[in-house]
C-alpha cells in the first residue's frame, strides 16, 4: 500500500489531530475551531522545531510560530487574556503571511 505524503508530514498530523476551519480568503491557511484557546502552540503539532517569537508591527498581539518539516507551520497570536487564537498553515500559506508580518 503508497504511504500518502500528506499524511506522513507534520501539516498533515496537526490538520487531522485538530478541528480546523479554513480562513476565508486565505488560502492554506486554517483557524482552531472554537476561537481562542487554552492549548499551547507546542501541543498542536509533533515538530521538534523551536517555537520562534516574531516581532511585528503589523499586528499588536505577541506572535509565536512554529515552522514543520514540510513546510507549513502553526502561528499564534498571543491575546491580552493569555490565550491563543491559532492558525495552521501550508507551505504557501505559512511564507505567505510570514512576509506580511515583515512589512
Amino acid at each position: 500500500m503508497k504511504e500518502n505524503t500528506v499524511e506522513s508530514t507534520t501539516f498533515g498530523k496537526a490538520f487531522n489531530s485538530n478541528d480546523w476551519k479554513p480562513i476565508r480568503n486565505c488560502p492554506g491557511r486554517f483557524l482552531l475551531a472554537g476561537g481562542r484557546s487554552e492549548i499551547l502552540i507546542e501541543n498542536l503539532s509533533e515538530s521538534k522545531n523551536p517555537i520562534v517569537e516574531i516581532e511585528t508591527e503589523v499586528v499588536p498581539d505577541k506572535v509565536l510560530t512554529i515552522e514543520f518539516e514540510d513546510g507549513g507551520g502553526i502561528i499564534s497570536y498571543v491575546k491580552d487574556d493569555g490565550k491563543f487564537i491559532h492558525t495552521l498553515n501550508t507551505k504557501d500559506g505559512f511564507k505567505r503571511k510570514i512576509d506580511q508580518f515583515k512589512r
